[in-house]
C-alpha cells in the first residue's frame, strides 16, 4: 500500500510492522504519559464518561456523544506529549474541527455492530425478538461482541488518524484496516493483556478503572503513533537554475 498524505503540515503517514514485544514498549510509554499528570487523567476520564454513560439511556445520542468525544484524547495525548501541559480543553478540539468525518465513522460502527449482532443471532440460533431471557441475551451478546473487537480497534485508529491527521473519513478506515491487519500479532498480545488488565480492574469494586481507563488512552494513543509513522516533508532551498526540472525539491525525513 502507497504511504498516506496526511492533509496538516505536509506530513506522509507509513504503516510500520511491530514485533509482538513492542506491546509491553507501549504500555510503558503510556504509563509514563498518565504518570505525568495522573489527576488530571482521572478527573477528565470520570467526567466524560459519566456524562457519555448518562446520554447512552437515550437511543443512539449517547454512542453518537461518544463517537464525538472519547477521540478527543488522542488530541489531548498529542498536546501533552508537544507541549508538555495539560489542558483540558484540547479534548474538545476533535469535536470542534473533525466532528463530520466522525459522525461518518460512527455510521460505519452502527452498521457494523448490526451486523455482527445479527451474525451472532444466526450462529447462536438466538431469535433476536425474544431476548427475555438473560442466559439467551448474554450468550448473543458475547459471540457478537467476540466478532466486533477487532472492528472496534480499527474504527479506534481510525479516528485518530482523523483528530490527528485531518485524514478523511474512508481514507482513514482503509488505512487503519491494512495497519491493524500488518500488526495482527502486536496487536493480538495487546487486547489479550489489555483484557487481562481490565479483569485485575474490576476486582477491587471497579474502583481499578479509575486508572486503567486513562492509562489505556494514553497507551492507545502510543500504539498509533508507532503503526502510523509521520515523516515531516523536507524542502530543499530552491535554486533558479533548477527550477524548470519539474521536481519541488522534497524529501520526507
Amino acid at each position: 500500500m502507497q504511504p498516506l498524505f496526511s492533509n496538516i503540515k505536509e506530513q506522509q503517514i507509513t504503516i510500520a510492522k511491530r514485533p509482538a514485544r513492542a506491546v509491553f514498549d507501549w504500555f510503558t510509554l503510556g504509563f509514563k504519559q498518565f504518570n505525568q499528570h495522573k489527576l488530571h487523567w482521572i478527573i477528565l476520564c470520570v467526567l466524560m464518561y459519566t456524562t457519555v454513560l448518562a446520554l447512552t439511556m437515550i437511543p443512539l445520542i449517547g454512542e453518537a456523544v461518544g463517537c464525538l468525544l472519547l477521540p478527543g484524547f488522542f488530541t489531548l495525548s498529542a498536546h501533552v506529549v508537544e507541549k508538555k501541559q495539560f489542558h483540558f480543553e484540547a479534548v474538545f478540539s476533535a469535536i470542534r474541527y473533525h466532528y463530520l468525518p466522525l459522525l461518518q465513522i460512527f455510521a460505519v460502527n452502527l452498521l457494523v455492530s448490526f451486523i455482527c449482532v445479527g451474525i451472532a443471532s444466526h450462529v447462536t440460533e438466538v431469535d433476536l425478538n425474544q431476548l427475555d431471557q438473560v442466559e439467551s441475551f448474554l450468550k448473543l451478546m458475547q459471540v457478537a461482541a467476540l466478532m466486533y473487537l477487532p472492528f472496534l480497534l480499527i474504527m479506534v485508529l481510525a479516528s485518530a488518524l482523523v483528530v490527528l491527521h485531518k485524514v478523511a473519513a474512508f481514507e482513514a478506515l482503509k488505512y487503519s484496516a491494512y495497519g491493524c491487519i500488518k500488526n495482527l500479532m502486536p496487536l493480538f498480545v495487546f487486547c489479550i493483556f489489555s483484557f487481562f488488565a481490565l479483569f485485575l480492574a474490576v476486582i477491587p469494586m471497579l474502583l481499578g478503572l479509575l486508572v486503567f481507563v486513562p492509562i489505556m488512552h494514553c497507551t492507545l494513543f502510543i500504539v498509533q503513533k508507532e503503526i502510523f509513522v509521520t515523516r515531516q516533508a523536507f524542502k530543499l532551498p530552491e535554486n533558479d537554475d533548477d527550477s524548470d526540472d519539474g521536481s519541488d525539491g522534497s524529501l520526507y525525513v
